[in-house]
């Protein structure tokens, strides 16, 4: 996934290369080249001069910190750098939703309508007059 992408999806704004590619994230300790991460408060400055990180996603109140501490890092800049890498985690890590269609071993009621791409797991029973949005997943616990 592209940096830009990634400021597409949390509306941040870049300082650095747009298309760097990011293919993970990491704490700061932790990540290396390819990898995103983040800094919300001036705790983990020390941490960042000595990350290989690809990009980091911070505040605009900590920008020119994360500059001194790493000149050559792509920086993210976002209103809430906690709320925008769990973002990229999600973008990063999250599977797409794969429907898997009704189960011919549920029973559905009367007048029974369902949106787009609707998962109903074996031995679901769905009443009469029962409409379903889209992406909707039923099932029974175990």
């Amino acid at each position: 996934m592209k940096l830009r992408e990634l400021a597409d999806l949390t509306g941040g704004r870049i300082l650095g290369n747009r298309d760097s590619y990011i293919k993970g994230a990491a704490a700061i300790k932790d990540a290396k080249d390819g990898d995103i991460t983040f800094l919300s408060d001036k705790r983990g400055l020390p941490d960042i001069a000595r990350s290989t990180a690809s990009a980091i996603i911070t505040s605009e109140s900590l920008v020119e910190l994360v500059k001194k501490a790493q000149n050559s890092v792509n920086i993210l800049v976002v209103d809430n750098p906690q709320f925008s890498f769990a973002k990229a985690l999600e973008a990063l890590y999250l599977k797409p939703h794969d429907p898997s269609g009704i189960s011919e071993k549920s029973v559905t009621g009367n007048n029974f309508k369902k949106g787009s791409d609707v998962s109903v797991y074996p031995f679901v029973y769905i009443g009469d007059d029962v409409k379903l949005g889209d992406r909707v997943t039923i099932f029974i616990p175990m």
